[in-house]
């Protein structure tokens, strides 16, 4: 487990002891090297490693065009390259691990405090997530990428990178009425936006009993079973932005597309019962909701103590996370221990 406690505690020491402004850039690539290297160059780790492996070894028997069209041609392609440049599944992941690592920190950066938004993605979305999903956290990446642009009020930017994480798993397109619906004031697109989601979401339900390539793979179970917990934790978020939603109105200019992030939050829960990988699916691009609002909370104190205090209290609430998760989680398994290629004799 120590590993893994090194990777948090690292981003939490700069969130609050804070980098001199003379050093944020390099440290931001200090922290992208080590998180590659952490989560791309790991042996045997994450509930997918297995499923994903198998997959990797089926590029050798079969043409570029029929191993593309197998699943999402993205994630697919990536495992192509690496069959043909001879990288393994360790260069798949180390890919996967750049491009997500890379968003996140231009994600995080965006925010006011950046070290305090990456040090709260770590024990989930860093830990979880992107040693877990190795197709959708690709996909998660790219929709962090959409969320900033589509905060910025950069539509066609925010719908390009919504279709280029579709094609590395396909529930991303979920995410495309968002952009309607939060940009337009007209009603009648706003329902088409609206319309648009409930299409989509339909289709997802659907996909939970026709999806037969993963069906006998990991992730479909570690999905189903994290669901509920997954979106609880997208909710404490949610309510927090109702609650103080009159003073984030005044100090957040994008308060209205993270409102409805948590409003969408809120709608899952009834369908978490009898649809649970879908709605999961949907709640790992909410995700990125937990960053924004527990690393912009402390700007709401005009007292810097109070800043510092409320600081402190989220991030042990994330070393409470990754606690419970290491400690408790029926999926941990597949994670413990932490091996790297590199380091294979040490944890």
């Amino acid at each position: 487990m120590i590993p893994y406690w090194l990777a948090f505690i690292f981003p939490m020491l700069l969130s609050l002891r804070g980098v001199s402004r003379r050093y944020v850039d390099a440290t931001w690539i200090i922290v992208l090297v080590s998180f590659v290297i952490f989560a791309g160059l790991r042996y045997e780790v994450g509930g997918d490693w297995g499923s994903y492996f198998l997959l990797y070894d089926d590029a050798r028997h079969y043409s570029f065009w029929e191993y593309l069209s197998r699943s999402d041609p993205g994630y697919m392609l990536l495992n192509w390259l690496s069959s043909r440049l001879g990288g393994g599944v360790y260069l798949v992941n180390t890919l996967s691990a750049l491009i997500f690592f890379s968003c996140l920190i231009i994600f995080c950066r965006a925010q006011p405090l950046p070290f305090l938004a990456f040090a709260i993605a770590i024990p989930y979305m860093g830990i979880v997530v992107s040693m877990g999903y190795s197709r959708q956290v690709i996909a998660l990446s790219f929709v962090m990428l959409g969320y900033k642009y589509l905060s910025e009020g950069k539509l066609r930017h925010y719908l390009l990178y919504i279709f280029v994480a579709a094609l590395f798993h396909k529930s991303a397109v979920i995410l495309l009425p968002l952009g309607i619906f939060y940009l337009q004031r007209r009603l009648a697109l706003r329902l088409i936006g609206v319309g648009g989601f409930s299409v989509i979401m339909v289709y997802l339900f659907i996909l939970d009993h026709v999806d037969l390539l993963w069906v006998n793979y990991v992730d479909a179970q570690m999905q189903s079973d994290g669901g509920l917990v997954r979106l609880l934790m997208n909710v404490a978020p949610s309510i927090l932005l109702f609650m103080y939603f009159r003073k984030i109105k005044q100090t957040w200019p994008d308060y209205r597309m993270w409102m409805v992030l948590a409003l969408g939050t809120m709608c899952l829960l009834p369908f978490i019962g009898f649809a649970s990988t879908a709605v999961d699916r949907v709640a790992l691009y909410l995700i990125p909701l937990q960053l924004v609002v527990f690393s912009r909370l402390p700007m709401l104190f005009t007292v810097t103590g109070g800043r510092v205090m409320l600081s402190r209290i989220i991030v042990s609430y994330y070393a409470l996370v990754l606690y419970v998760w290491l400690n408790y989680a029926s999926h941990a398994l597949y994670w413990l221990p932490y091996q790297n290629v590199i380091t294979l004799d040490i944890f």
